[in-house]
């Protein structure tokens, strides 16, 4: 071995690594999500929501820091659209035409992030470096004119600026300016009107309506908009702190996700896979046409080139961990 080489931990040990960080990540994801029926399974592609089922993307064995930021960030977006999405209030008030649609969903996933994100600075730490992550990954880096960034990704990082009130990272803040004087000169006053109404999903879904219709992305119609003005009983606005809706129990809290699976985008509230690989959810999930969608998400697979310098993952300290035998916890017998 050379002189300064960090041996490589035993294959038994970088699964026992993973498997920790797996157990944590959904013990995480169950927490946040308010909510202990919540099944997590981690798999190759985008994460999804799909009922009380959520999909994250699978660490390697080797885990380094790319895949923390994307694994925690991912597993932080799917946890709060379970806890403040209600997928009825969003389907009944989605526009149909493709790109007022992107924008819609970009909308409501930066709503549901900003809920977490005002609240803990670790899921905002966690969204910050996944949407960097993701911009990175798209190559907005590069861009140097609205038209080679899509306006729902635009309009989903400034969003999240407004509603965290904290900067973005480098990258997403070039991506986010390519588009801001022209969002914020079309549409700035409904923007700015959002942030007051983020723990009522209904009077949100208005509010984006407006932003669409100032994009000239859709024609508002009053006469619809007069008709649902008022939420629907059992779809009570979503908040934070216990509502109704937030319990793992609550008939607001079942109806996330309905019966099709949907896909989580960061930025975006669709899927976003690699560059030309399907996602693996079934016909029924709701993607985003263009990149990226309503999902928490980010690149499928990391290049060798991510990982340069890039340390695997260890345990911080095991000072504090306790190891019992089985004995210790059962009766010879029950063994």
């Amino acid at each position: 071995m050379d002189r300064g080489t960090t041996p490589r931990p035993a294959q038994s040990e970088r699964i026992g690594v993973v498997d920790t960080l797996k157990r944590a990540t959904t013990a995480t994801v169950r927490a946040i999500a308010g909510r202990d029926d919540v099944v997590v399974t981690y798999a190759a592609g985008n994460a999804a929501v799909k009922g009380v089922q959520a999909r994250l993307p699978l660490p390697s064995h080797d885990v380094d820091s790319t895949e923390l930021v994307r694994l925690r960030g991912n597993a932080d977006a799917v946890a709060l659209k379970l806890r403040f999405h209600d997928e009825q209030i969003h389907r009944r008030r989605r526009p149909n035409a493709s790109d007022a649609r992107a924008v819609y969903d970009a909308a409501e996933q930066a709503r549901v992030q900003a809920l977490g994100a005002r609240r803990l600075s670790g899921i905002a730490a966690n969204l910050a470096g996944i949407l960097e992550q993701q911009c990175l990954h798209e190559g907005y880096q590069l861009a140097t004119s609205a038209d080679e960034v899509p306006l729902a990704q635009a309009l989903a990082l400034l969003a999240h600026e407004r509603f965290t009130g904290t900067p973005l990272p480098a990258i997403a803040h070039h991506t986010a300016d390519l588009w801001r004087q022209r969002i914020e000169s079309a549409a700035g006053p409904h923007l700015a009107a959002l942030g007051n109404c983020l723990t009522d999903q209904n009077a949100y879904a208005r509010e984006v309506r407006k932003i669409l219709a100032a994009l000239d992305l859709e024609t508002l119609d009053p006469a619809s908009e007069t008709e649902e003005s008022q939420p629907e009983a059992g779809n009570p606005p979503s908040g934070y702190d216990g509502q109704k809706d937030s319990s793992p129990g609550s008939e607001g809290s079942q109806q996330h996700g309905g019966s099709s699976e949907s896909t989580v985008d960061v930025m975006t509230g669709a899927g976003a896979g690699e560059p030309g690989e399907a996602s693996p959810a079934d016909p029924d999930s709701s993607m985003m046409p263009g990149p990226g969608a309503d999902q928490p998400g980010g690149p499928a697979r990391h290049a060798a080139s991510d990982r340069d310098g890039s340390a695997p993952y260890r345990p911080y300290s095991t000072q504090f961990d306790q190891v019992l035998e089985a004995t210790d916890l059962c009766e010879p017998d029950e063994l």
